[in-house]
């Protein structure tokens, strides 16, 4: 699911909403000011779509649905996000023949929130088209996939899947799988297990990563900041606009860049301020 569509599950009014709409309490909602990170036009459409169904506004962690022999658990997001991405809803889908992990967009902190939970599964959706802000190390360690399926468009301009996340993926044994080279993708279940087809047969060999290019945050192109890791479209766009920086640190003034971010960037080693 995409963010923008797996915000927060929308339900007509049943079971579990004691008759009462919860919108006026959800961030972004018109009349509340608290907006979500980079949601634009997103969240407006999603609001509108809201009001438009008289719909009650759901949170969406904990719940679960039951069809047949298997069982589909809502597992995040488990409170709101300031970033976007990170309530993405995050489900579990458990059969006897298989166990599925579905990401959304989720990063690193929509992942972190959830690490305490039953990750196990046979194939992981990898998060947000396998940007290198998802698929943590912890994540991949807690979900132990054996099948990766990155959902990804054919030279899509951010560069998904990255080379870093591939290489991840490579080293830990896991069977890969991409829209962009195979085509549709079709997992099919039996009792016994299960067996993944493709539109395309395509071998996925994840390349050696170059030497980062340094990238002058006060100088670089929208693209060339988006190499730096957690800045993407919208972190980008918002950096040119509060230029100049005076140091590393001073990407605190960006949405949703805190010091676990902060530490990341500099971690990186791209980064850097003249």
């Amino acid at each position: 699911m995409s963010a923008c569509r797996g915000l927060e599950r929308r339900l007509p009014n049943e079971a579990g909403t004691s008759g009462k709409s919860q919108e006026n309490t959800a961030p972004g909602y018109p009349g509340n000011p608290t907006p979500f990170r980079g949601s634009g036009g997103c969240q407006q459409r999603y609001w509108a779509a809201v009001r438009a169904e008289s719909a009650d506004y759901m949170k969406v962690a904990g719940q679960s649905w039951t069809f047949g022999n298997c069982t589909f658990d809502i597992l995040g997001p488990t409170h709101t996000h300031r970033d976007l991405n990170d309530n993405s809803v995050v489900a579990r889908l458990s059969c006897p023949g298989g166990s599925f992990i579905f990401t959304g967009d989720a990063e690193k902190d929509g992942e972190g929130a959830i690490l305490h939970r039953n990750l196990d599964a046979n194939i992981l959706k990898v998060g947000h088209h396998g940007s290198r802000t998802s698929t943590t190390d912890a994540f991949l360690a807690k979900v132990s996939p054996d099948v990766a399926v990155i959902m990804v468009g054919d030279g899509n301009r951010y560069g998904h899947p990255h080379e870093e996340t591939l290489a991840k993926l490579a080293a830990a044994g896991i069977e890969i799988y991409r829209t962009d080279l195979h085509g549709n993708i079709v997992v099919s279940l039996t009792d016994r297990g299960y067996s993944v087809s493709t539109q395309r047969t395509a071998a996925v060999q994840p390349m050696p990563s170059p030497s980062p290019r340094k990238v002058n945050i006060n100088t670089a192109t929208l693209e060339e900041l988006q190499q730096i890791v957690h800045i993407g479209q919208s972190r980008a766009e918002e950096i040119i606009r509060l230029r100049p920086f005076a140091s590393l640190d001073d990407l605190s003034r960006v949405s949703g860049i805190g010091p676990s971010r902060l530490a990341d960037i500099k971690e990186q080693g791209v980064a850097y301020v003249k």
